[in-house]
């Protein structure tokens, strides 16, 4: 367990590797489009894990504090290793689910609106607490998670797939998600003195970050 909590990351990047290979090889043609880019949809999760965690890294300093704005004791609290291992991997569970129900398009909707959640908080609020232009997730929230969600959304709406309803539970979903997968294992695993703690590479993967992406006073 304790190799979970500090290397997940490191399976996760096997997973991507393992569904690209299976996309180029067969995927495309074995797969609807609209399975298939639920495919392409979780790929994207998980490159972003790959950038949050792996390289650059660093995104749970990123996130103690940016998001949480944690000065002193960002190693552990409110984020620690247990609950990013939770946090992160829970949040698979709806986006395989979207690739086995390509045509539960509530879900769909509610997976881009927690695509694009990542948006304010990679690109403007993390890099205002961290006085940067760069934070770890950045890049994939820009070149994949927005792209990509704002083009399903004008695919459902230009192939009139999506009711009234769809947008309504999709809004559900989204919510059910933040609150599931982000917000109640944080807050429920939160502890001053965690034993949990941001191992040292993951520390020195935020400061090289910082070195060249934080904007001088």
């Amino acid at each position: 367990m304790n190799f979970m909590r500090n290397y997940w990351q490191y399976v996760t990047l096997t997973m991507l590797i393992g569904l690209g290979i299976y996309m180029l090889m067969s995927g495309n043609a074995d797969l609807t489009f609209l399975q298939a880019f639920m495919v392409y949809n979780f790929m994207a999760l998980l490159a972003h894990q790959c950038e949050e965690y792996i390289f650059p890294g660093g995104a749970g300093v990123v996130i103690n504090r940016g998001t949480y704005k944690e000065v002193d004791n960002f190693r552990r609290y409110p984020g620690n290793t247990q609950s990013s291992l939770i946090v992160n991997y829970s949040a698979y569970i709806a986006y395989i689910l979207g690739i086995f129900n390509p045509n539960w398009i509530w879900l769909g909707i509610g997976l881009m609106f927690f695509n694009l959640m990542q948006f304010p908080g990679h690109v403007i609020a993390n890099n205002k607490a961290l006085n940067s232009w760069y934070n770890a997730g950045m890049a994939t929230t820009l070149v994949l998670f927005t792209p990509m969600s704002l083009y399903y959304f004008y695919y459902i709406v230009n192939q009139e797939m999506v009711s009234g309803w769809d947008w309504l539970f999709g809004l559900l979903a989204f919510i059910a998600m933040v609150a599931l997968t982000v917000i109640l294992p944080v807050q429920k695993l939160k502890n001053p003195e965690s034993p949990y703690v941001w191992p040292e590479i993951q520390v020195q993967r935020f400061d090289r970050t910082m070195k060249w992406a934080g904007r001088k006073s």
